[in-house]
């Protein structure tokens, strides 16, 4: 009798790199951030402060998740999924002259391969994982 267990998929979640490229939206402040030395994308040249003075605050935010399956499942290989966010912030007073109003202006897209077609996996293994590639 054998009693070995089955032979069950083995993953590595080789990174989750996350880089915030603009920090959250900070319309409380009566001054706008040092942009040029507190944010990694800088001052764009005058026009953050400019925009930001506008009513407009943008944030990107990029999350890559790199999978391995080593053995067992459907067939051995490696994915990558992706996440980009983009959301700007709108100060309903500074843009429009309605005074205590404001917006937010969210943008995602996933993309990436599908780790879960080489485990065979229906549960889902990366949530940043999509049923279709958007390219």
């Amino acid at each position: 009798m054998n009693t070995t267990l089955p032979r069950l998929p083995l993953l590595c979640g080789l990174a989750a790199l996350s880089l915030s490229a603009l920090a959250p939206s900070s319309f409380a402040q009566d001054t706008p951030p040092d942009f040029a030395h507190e944010k990694l994308s800088g001052d764009w040249a005058g026009l953050r402060t400019d925009l930001y003075n506008k009513g407009f605050d943008f944030e990107l935010g990029y999350t890559a998740d790199a999978w391995r399956n080593m053995t067992g499942g459907v067939a051995k290989g490696n994915r990558v999924n992706d996440d980009l966010d983009l959301v700007v912030n709108i100060d309903g007073e500074k843009a429009l002259g309605s005074k205590g109003t404001s917006a937010k202006i969210y943008i995602l897209n996933n993309n990436g391969g599908r780790i879960n077609d080489l485990v065979g996996s229906n549960g889902g293994i990366d949530n940043i994982e999509v049923p279709t590639r958007a390219f």
